[in-house]
């Protein structure tokens, strides 16, 4: 069946990629380069509403698969550097006289990987083009914005409803929030772990209990009941996120994290995929119409952070750079991704 895919797990600079050629070479359009040749000009000066100047991006020409979502599609663990990636920064663009938000965070870092991650491979595999806008740090209201950008980008396909499309995404890993304390405020998830690495028994504290999954299955509901609308004639797949930690016999390889904290954090990933399926069957059930599904990794991505042996690992345990944690760390390996790709294949 002819699809174009959207994959959101939850960036810019609009990336958009065509799939290699024989006698083309593979190649990514930057709307920041000079090389860009106008194709997207983010600050149209004679008019900022229309977008008919663009060419090939108002051009109806069917099958793209478009990556949206947070750090767990943008590729984010690849590498551990952020220079290593094809896009380190772009998490906030300008396009049309205004300005996106595609990540909370204040540095704008992105670290986008358009080769080894699920959408631009499945693209690469089948010569369609792919469009990258997933970025780390994204929270469910930039990938929002992600999706507005894309439809301000692709003004044709948002009026056929993105016939023969496919989004692939993942949303709601950056929106969870610990129970506020005086002390400390409501940490993300991220900074939960980090917490855990430095205490003892972290998962028996009030404090650290995850205390928003209700107003994030909201969220979720809200923005594919927003994507089921814009994109009823697409497939629309939303990956799970893996179990971070699976300790099976222990974690000796997580420093300072025991075999009870890691089967908590686990819980807590556990916990967000079931409320991330439950909006996805709200949605599809009040959209019958449309090709949504929320695809599990759990079989996928079968060897966490506490995995002993480091070639296995789906996950990373903690990366540093120099004495600095990496921000790869606690996120899919390239292996990891692998398996992402091939769970996303599998939902096909």
């Amino acid at each position: 069946m002819n699809a174009i895919w959207f994959l959101v797990f939850i960036s810019l600079p609009l990336l958009v990629s065509a799939a290699p050629s024989d006698s083309e070479p593979d190649h990514h359009i930057d709307p920041n380069s000079e090389q860009n040749n106008g194709s997207i000009d983010q600050n149209p000066s004679d008019n900022d509403n229309d977008t008919s100047q663009f060419g090939e991006f108002d051009f109806f020409n069917g099958k793209k698969v478009v990556t949206l979502g947070d750090s767990f599609t943008s590729g984010t663990g690849i590498y551990k550097r952020g220079s290593k990636y094809d896009e380190e920064h772009g998490g906030k663009t300008t396009y049309g006289g205004k300005t996106y938000e595609l990540t909370y965070r204040p540095d704008e870092e992105c670290w986008r990987d358009m080769s080894l991650t699920p959408g631009p491979r499945y693209a690469a595999a089948n010569n369609l083009d792919s469009v990258f806008m997933a970025c780390k740090g994204a929270e469910i209201e930039q990938i929002a914005n992600q999706l507005d950008l894309l439809n301000v980008v692709y003004p044709r396909y948002r009026k056929n409803e993105w016939k023969d499309s496919i989004f692939l995404l993942t949303l709601g890993g950056n929106n969870m929030r610990t129970t506020e304390t005086e002390s400390v405020g409501k940490l993300r998830i991220g900074e939960l772990i980090k917490e855990c690495m430095g205490t003892t028994n972290c998962h028996n504290e009030r404090s650290n209990q995850i205390s928003n999954f209700d107003a994030i299955e909201h969220l979720v509901t809200v923005f594919l009941t927003k994507l089921a609308k814009v994109a009823t004639d697409a497939k629309i797949r939303i990956l799970g996120y893996p179990k971070l930690m699976q300790p099976n016999s222990g974690c000796s390889t997580t420093v300072t994290i025991n075999r009870w904290e890691a089967d908590w954090i686990d819980d807590q990933c556990h916990t967000l995929n079931q409320r991330i399926k439950s909006a996805v069957d709200s949605v599809k059930a009040a959209h019958p119409s449309v090709d949504m599904e929320f695809v599990s990794v759990y079989s996928y991505l079968t060897h966490g952070a506490c995995a002993t042996v480091s070639a296995r690992r789906h996950v990373h345990n903690l990366r540093l750079v120099g004495r600095n944690p990496s921000d790869a760390s606690f996120h899919p390996s390239k292996k990891g991704y692998e398996a992402y790709y091939s769970a996303f294949k599998a939902s096909l």
